[in-house]
């Protein structure tokens, strides 16, 4: 695998500082991915449930609407 190296470091640092949730290893990928996609900001979350729920709410869409 090309990548296993590099992701097992990252796999590491994370685990090493108990920072799972938020922390310099998640400011970095939301500041890194934010920029590889052009935006301004990035926002990580704990699943895709919860990704799902944020777009819907940022686009307005929810229960009764049109």
């Amino acid at each position: 695998m090309e990548l296993k190296e590099e992701l097992n470091e990252a796999y590491e640092r994370v685990l090493s500082s108990g920072m799972y949730i938020s922390g310099e290893e998640v400011t970095a990928f939301e500041n890194e991915f934010a920029a590889y996609c052009g935006s301004k900001y990035c926002v990580g979350v704990g699943n895709g449930l919860d990704a799902l729920h944020l777009i819907l709410k940022a686009y307005g869409i929810g229960v009764g609407m049109k």
